[in-house]
């Protein structure tokens, strides 16, 4: 995928460390739907390309080699890679759009000597935690709001934190994380053949996940029904906090007696989990603010892609998620860290089974008008700063 030099159309370079991580397929799918500007990607490593095909991805030499110490020593001394300046160059390269606030704040010397627009896309911790708060926040990305010529946010609440921080609102955009729906298979749900309830959670172990609230709060109304079924998909990554996390789950399902109406699949691939996701009636995700102030952003994309399966959703009033999960039309809406609430929703939706079919199309509608990738572009953005 993607397109050849020598169009007429202006070239946009998409910058982020990693092309790409699993999780991180949302950055594929904004890019993939541009229809007036050719998209090349640059970045320090790459990984995946047999998920996310494109052509042309542009990597620093290989790790350890001679070409990525200089690199990096120039960096150092100049503030831009000058592989990234020479691939800019050669590509004619009109505007740089980098994936989160980090890369955005590293690269803007290198947007500065190419003296073209530099676009940042916001997605989550970056605009949240600093050891100094929302000071320390300010003042790291002080230069990029100020010579930085866009800021895009997913959603309203990701914008208002933009602004607490130091982004100038004039040059804020919104644009919300898409998907294809055609490529995500829509399933009415009602009761199960076999008479089970499953519900489905899927997430890194994460702090900010809330995965610990979730499963407690399946368990205990499972230990009063015995249809329920939760499949759980994720693992922790070889972070410390990950792997206590990873403990904490496996010690409330062996707490309820539940080992064997719980299954832990590990990682999936996007594709393993929408064929997953038709054998389940409900999504649980209830996310919360990390101890260190990591916040989701806007809100996880995984909620737009079991939206279009069909499933409706439980969880919480953090950030963005209130724009997909709408409360008693797509899903329940849950305080933060409130394991009360999880269960009595968990026991509403076990109840009501017409309102489960009710809520997935709600849910797969909203999706397709206000989260369609192929429909909501960033052609109408880039448009104002390609003029």
């Amino acid at each position: 995928m993607g397109s050849e030099v020598g169009t007429q159309r202006p070239t946009v370079a998409q910058i982020h460390d990693t092309y790409l991580n699993l999780t991180e397929n949302w950055i594929f799918h904004q890019v993939r739907f541009i229809r007036t500007a050719r998209s090349i990607f640059l970045a320090k490593w790459t990984a995946n390309l047999d998920q996310f095909p494109w052509d042309p991805v542009y990597a620093l030499p290989g790790r350890g080699t001679l070409g990525r110490q200089w690199n990096g020593a120039v960096r150092n001394l100049l503030g831009f890679y000058p592989y990234f300046r020479e691939v800019c160059r050669r590509e004619g390269v009109n505007l740089i759009h980098t994936h989160s606030g980090s890369v955005g704040r590293r690269m803007l010397p290198l947007a500065q000597t190419l003296k073209v627009p530099l676009l940042t896309s916001f997605y989550g911790w970056e605009m949240f935690v600093h050891p100094e708060g929302v000071a320390g926040l300010r003042r790291e990305y002080r230069r990029l709001f100020a010579f930085g010529a866009g800021f895009i946010a997913e959603g309203p609440a990701a914008a208002e934190q933009l602004v607490r921080i130091g982004c100038p609102a004039a040059k804020l955009e919104l644009h919300r994380l898409g998907v294809d729906p055609a490529e995500i298979p829509f399933t009415e749900r009602g009761p199960g053949q076999d008479g089970s309830f499953r519900v489905l959670m899927a997430a890194r172990f994460d702090e900010k996940k809330g995965l610990p609230y979730g499963v407690e709060a399946v368990c205990r109304v499972a230990r009063e029904n015995g249809r329920i079924r939760l499949t759980v998909v994720g693992d922790a990554s070889s972070q410390p906090k990950e792997q206590k996390i990873r403990e904490k789950l496996h010690e409330l399902v062996e707490r309820f007696g539940m080992s064997e109406r719980v299954q832990f699949t590990g990682f999936l691939s996007n594709p393993e989990l929408h064929a997953l996701a038709p054998a389940h009636h409900l999504f649980l995700h209830p996310s919360v603010r990390a101890e260190n102030g990591d916040s989701e952003g806007g809100h996880p994309v995984v909620l737009t892609e079991m939206a279009a399966t069909g499933l409706p959703i439980i969880a919480t009033r953090h950030c963005d998620i209130p724009e997909i999960v709408i409360d008693g039309e797509t899903g329940w809406l849950c305080r933060e860290r409130s394991v009360d609430e999880l269960v009595a929703a968990l026991r509403n939706a076990v109840a009501s089974p017409s309102t489960l079919a009710e809520y997935g199309r709600r849910a797969r509608r909203l999706v397709e008008t206000k989260y369609n990738a192929r429909v909501n572009t960033l052609d109408r953005i880039y448009q104002r700063f390609l003029q």
